[in-house]
């Protein structure tokens, strides 16, 4: 839709679907420039309409598969580009790790849910962020201070082994596990890890995080390969929290330094633009 000059996106859920007014609420309540824009809801012949903020740049899957057809966007899968929508994501993930007064669970990552939004009319870069929240969970803490889940939902081919299982609590480590699948998705060039719930079933895990097979061999670094791994590793309180993979986002593995033929290089927030300035 467009008011005023400016396009949205709206969402149209039923009324009377239980999720709807959840998703509405929790959108309401999250504020992250790495988070899709809530703008407000309305009600029309008992559908719920949410407007959000509009992604001009499509799916992280679009994305991938643009950029595999044309050469001119072929940076888009260089390393520096792949770390700095790691940067973006876990800055995302731990924003609602941490929430107040209640942590968010996403459990629903996956490439159709992280969208692309063009940082401004007048430059090539974008910002990715992450969106869909119909399946998201506010974690009230256990005795132990503890957060856990035991809803079995989700996409299968993302989901992570704990979320499989029929019996097994999940958290936070849960969502890294599926950021991690997303990582070797996108990394390799649009090739899933894994095709089906069986596969993820059977996962045991990468002995040899440094040198693992998980991504494809001599086209990243050890550095990019080990975080993949610890990621992707079968339990749950052994994955790297999202504060702890931001912090392995360093400013040298972004390659965030001035460099006169792009807009914003200096910025990792903003994406590397794909196209040089004249």
């Amino acid at each position: 839709m467009e008011e005023k000059g400016q396009v949205f996106a709206v969402k149209e859920i039923s009324a009377l679907d239980p999720k709807a007014k959840r998703e509405q609420a929790m959108l309401e309540s999250v504020k992250h420039k790495h988070i899709i824009k809530y703008i407000r809801t309305f009600t029309e012949d008992n559908r719920l309409n949410i407007v959000m903020e509009y992604a001009d740049r499509g799916t992280l899957t679009q994305m991938v598969e643009k950029a595999m057809r044309d050469p001119e966007m072929l940076p888009f899968f260089d390393e520096q580009n792949i770390w700095r929508f790691l940067n973006q994501m876990s800055q995302a993930l731990d924003y609602l790790h941490s929430h107040k007064p209640k942590p968010i669970l996403h459990r629903d990552l996956k490439p159709h849910n992280i969208l692309a939004v063009s940082s401004s009319n007048s430059t090539p870069n974008f910002q990715f962020k992450l969106a869909d929240f119909g399946l998201a969970k506010l974690l009230t803490a256990d005795a132990k201070g503890e957060h856990y889940a035991n809803t079995r939902c989700g996409t299968p081919r993302y989901m992570a082994p704990e979320v499989t299982s029929n019996w097994r609590k999940y958290s936070f480590g849960a969502d890294i596990f599926s950021l991690g699948c997303i990582l070797a998705f996108y990394a390799n060039q649009g090739k899933h890890l894994f095709y089906s719930q069986d596969e993820i079933n059977k996962w045991q895990g990468i002995m040899d995080e440094a040198n693992n097979e998980v991504m494809e061999p001599g086209r990243h670094s050890a550095d990019l390969v080990e975080i993949v791994g610890k990621m992707l590793r079968v339990e749950q309180s052994e994955r790297p929290t999202a504060k702890d993979i931001r912090q392995q986002c360093t400013i040298t593995r972004m390659m965030v330094k001035p460099r006169k033929s792009y807009c914003d290089p200096q910025d990792p927030d903003v994406f590397e633009s794909l196209k040089q300035v004249v």
